[in-house]
């Protein structure tokens, strides 16, 4: 689960939402600890630092922390809901 947040997040900033990227981002990088997920995410940071940075970029830097946070915050079930709704 994380490992498919953590790439929908470089998506998100392709298609030009920067916020939820970060939200993602924050989510993937949390839900393995959370979860008990022995996947390393960090190890498909190639795929994804690209776009994350740009994403990151795109924002203040307070509303990519508050993005990030609030990524961090999610539950399992609210990451996958948020990962496809749309605002």
């Amino acid at each position: 689960m994380a490992m498919d947040l953590d790439r929908l997040g470089p998506v998100a900033a392709i298609l030009g939402d920067p916020k939820r990227a970060c939200v993602l981002a924050g989510a993937a990088g949390r839900l393995p600890e959370s979860v008990g997920e022995v996947v390393n995410v960090k190890a498909f940071r190639w795929e994804r630092e690209p776009a994350s940075v740009t994403a990151r970029r795109s924002l203040e830097d307070d509303e990519a922390e508050r993005a990030l946070a609030r990524g961090r915050s999610l539950t399992v079930e609210q990451a996958a809901a948020y990962s496809g709704a749309q605002d």
